[in-house]
């Protein structure tokens, strides 16, 4: 039962990082966008 545990507690981790990593890639998005908003305000 621990290894099976072991396993599911590493596919959770995953999924977990996995969600940070999209939530930072979109910030990172967003951020870029900003600015390249606030070089151009009149375009």
């Amino acid at each position: 039962m621990a290894i099976k545990t072991g396993r599911e507690e590493r596919l959770l981790e995953r999924e977990f990082i996995e969600q940070e990593g999209e939530i930072y890639i979109k910030r990172l998005e967003r951020e870029k966008e900003r600015r390249e908003e606030e070089k151009a305000p009149g375009v």
